[in-house]
């Protein structure tokens, strides 16, 4: 009998004695249920629990209680239900389930169907959209916050410990142990911490006190009413503006918090916008989450009206700018979150409730956000037009300019008509003498150039760090590594790589790591070690993956499908490789063209050709044929038929410079 707990209790007890009866009789008689006391705080439960209790104390029943899976129980049911995935994979997914077998096929089963994780034969699944997983709130099911929460309540009985908890909650789960002390007129913290809801951190003056747990952090708010926790505000908020000099903190990030309590959403605004800046440059992911306060402040409050009176700047929208432009630096322009904002945008812009240079960053982010998904035919639209307005206009910031000139340039590059970049970097940088575009102009130069004539490309990446960027830039430094591999310098090539995936790291910067990592896994296939060539693949995907980066990812992907296959790792090679074709079929247009361009040396081209030569190895004649009816273009075909001819022998496409003896490698 399964789910016992949602019977009635009527029926309940009649099954007390139906329980006893069959006992007696010698039939078995298994039932499943969920008896957790915390969980069931309801008065109809709870008479539910008697029912089940008086049924248990009787010795001719054994319970037995499913024991909580360990170690690493959950990620080894994880690959048995997932064949194929990797780590990082398998890292997210119980990241957002409860260690509980039932919970964790469930959500996998959820993902399946979803289409978030998709396998070709089921035997090697891959993860389509990253940005599911790592924005994944609305993923989680609330029985474990209720648990938490009715844990809470019964703590926080305790005056002592309510009023550490709502000091600490409003500090954002960090305050320094003097603070707490004065705040709470008391001589010692120690007690706190018999509560078991708080720990101690030490640092060189004194301890930073934090909750234990984040859960107890977050559902603090639902564990007290709001009216307490206003009414604490107010008073703390007292507190600082009459303390001594200890007490005079300058944490905007508490002030923001206190102030939107109480209800002052402008100077919670304020106070946010003010801690986000603070953290822009060396605390990026904390920028941004207070970024997003701030407009969620300034939404609330009068001030946004009065912004968006005509002639007036949005300061809504140039909050949602800033924001932007960290959701670049974190690759999550495609979330959607940010698809909330650029709504809102729109409506603005609809409304006439943007300025001119409002419109044209408007303009600008759009084509941004294009890029990242790929999709170049919007984003040249969007881009093209923010180009006609700063070429009519002086009044622009230089950095704007910048900008949108590279995105444009760059983009130019994506749909295939390289040469028409390399001409749009050349006029504008003889129009705007700027050192962001002429850095752009030369790293345009040189990636034309690196399959053609890598030393061209070697010398223009000299000229940058010599002119442009004489202190360690990480891009660069992986350009030096591409140019070096071209060059046929492998030790080169791997001192400058071993650099960025250490400064990549340092800087948590996930996609130049990615990009890092891929070269150094070309390297070691180069050299013949493809055991170790699979590994760096393996580590650049799932990097790719946490940032979401499209761009690398079937880049690499491509790599990692051919030498899956010489490892022998046919489903793996053989589910990435579908996952390749599919996203190349999202660029079908520019893949054509580059590949109609015999001046042109196509990656996208390189790489579907990858695909199709492993399917080739395989045997996998259908999946060829249902490749060419996917793509359908002449080159394709034609490549096809070579391919057919020379029985796999790969000279007979020797002028593609992506091709290294017999294999396609995609660098990047």
């Amino acid at each position: 009998m399964d789910n016992l707990h949602a019977c009635s209790n009527d029926l309940l007890a009649f099954l007390k004695n139906l329980f006893l009866r069959l006992k007696d009789l010698g039939i078995p008689t298994l039932c499943l249920t969920i008896s957790n006391r915390e969980e069931r705080n309801l008065s109809p439960e709870n008479q539910w629990i008697k029912y089940f209790e008086s049924i248990t104390r009787s010795n001719k029943f054994r319970i037995l209680t499913m024991p909580p899976l360990e170690n690493n129980d959950a990620k080894i049911y994880l690959r048995a239900l997932v064949p194929g995935a990797t780590k990082n994979l398998i890292d997210l997914i119980e990241r957002n389930v409860f260690v509980n077998p039932f919970h964790i096929k469930l959500f996998v089963e959820y993902l399946k169907s979803k289409g978030i994780l998709k396998s070709a034969d089921g035997k090697f699944w891959l993860l389509q959209d990253p940005s599911v997983l790592l924005d994944s709130q609305h993923l989680r099911v609330n029985t474990l916050d209720n648990l938490v929460i009715h844990l809470l309540e019964i703590k926080l009985r305790n005056p002592q410990f309510r009023n550490a908890a709502s000091l600490i909650f409003f500090f954002n789960n960090s305050i320094d142990s003097k603070v707490l002390k004065e705040v709470l007129a008391t001589a010692d913290e120690f007690p706190i911490f018999e509560s078991g809801l708080f720990h101690g951190v030490y640092g060189e003056d004194s301890m930073v006190i934090q909750f234990s747990h984040d859960l107890f952090y977050y559902n603090l708010p639902l564990a007290l009413k709001r009216e307490v926790l206003v009414l604490y505000a107010s008073q703390l908020l007292d507190i600082l503006k009459n303390a001594d000099v200890s007490l005079k903190i300058s944490r905007t990030d508490v002030l923001g918090k206190l102030y939107e309590y109480i209800g002052k959403y402008n100077y919670a605004c304020d106070n946010y916008l003010l801690y986000a800046r603070e953290k822009f440059e060396f605390s990026g992911f904390t920028s941004l989450l207070f970024y997003e306060k701030a407009i969620e402040m300034h939404l609330s409050s009068n001030e946004s009206q009065r912004s968006l009176l005509p002639g007036t700047e949005n300061l809504t929208a140039e909050i949602i700018f800033q924001t932007l432009i960290l959701y670049d630096r974190y690759n999550f322009l495609s979330g959607r979150k940010s698809m909330e904002f650029f709504q809102l945008l729109q409506k603005f812009s609809d409304f006439g409730q943007l300025s001119s240079e409002q419109e044209l960053k408007h303009m600008y982010f759009l084509g941004l956000q294009s890029t990242k998904l790929e999709d170049f035919k919007a984003a040249e639209d969007f881009l093209k037009k923010a180009y006609e307005t700063i070429s009519n206009t002086e009044h622009f910031p230089e950095n704007l300019i910048g900008d949108i000139i590279g995105c444009y340039g760059i983009n130019l590059k994506h749909l295939g008509r390289k040469d028409e970049s390399m001409d749009f970097f050349e006029t504008a940088s003889r129009r705007w003498h700027s050192p962001q575009i002429l850095y752009q102009k030369y790293s345009n130069i040189a990636a034309y150039y690196l399959t053609v004539d890598p030393a061209i490309s070697l010398k223009k990446y000299e000229d940058m760090e010599r002119q442009i960027a004489p202190l360690k830039d990480l891009h660069l430094l992986i350009d030096f590594a591409m140019a070096n591999f071209y060059l046929r310098k492998p030790d080169s090539s791997f001192g400058y790589l071993t650099e960025a995936i250490t400064l990549s790291r340092k800087q948590v910067n996930l996609s130049e790591e990615a990009r890092a990592e891929n070269i150094m896994g070309l390297l070691y296939w180069q050299k013949s070690n493809i055991i170790a060539a699979e590994h760096y693949f393996d580590l650049a995907l799932s990097n790719g993956e946490l940032a979401n980066n499209h761009r690398w990812i079937w880049r690499i992907r491509t790599n990692l499908t051919q030498v899956a296959l010489y490892n022998q790792n046919t489903a793996k090679s053989y589910n990435t490789g579908w996952a390749v074709a599919e996203h190349l079929l999202k660029t079908k247009d520019a893949l054509v063209y580059e590949a109609r361009n015999k001046k042109i040396q196509s990656r996208r081209f390189a790489a579907l050709k990858a695909i199709a030569v492993v399917f080739y190895k395989m045997e996998l004649y259908n999946d060829l044929k249902k490749l060419e009816q996917m793509f359908h273009f002449e080159n394709f075909s034609n490549y096809l038929q070579d391919l057919y001819a020379a029985k796999g022998d790969m000279s007979f496409d020797s002028k593609d410079q992506n091709l290294f003896q017999k294999d396609y490698f995609i660098l990047g």
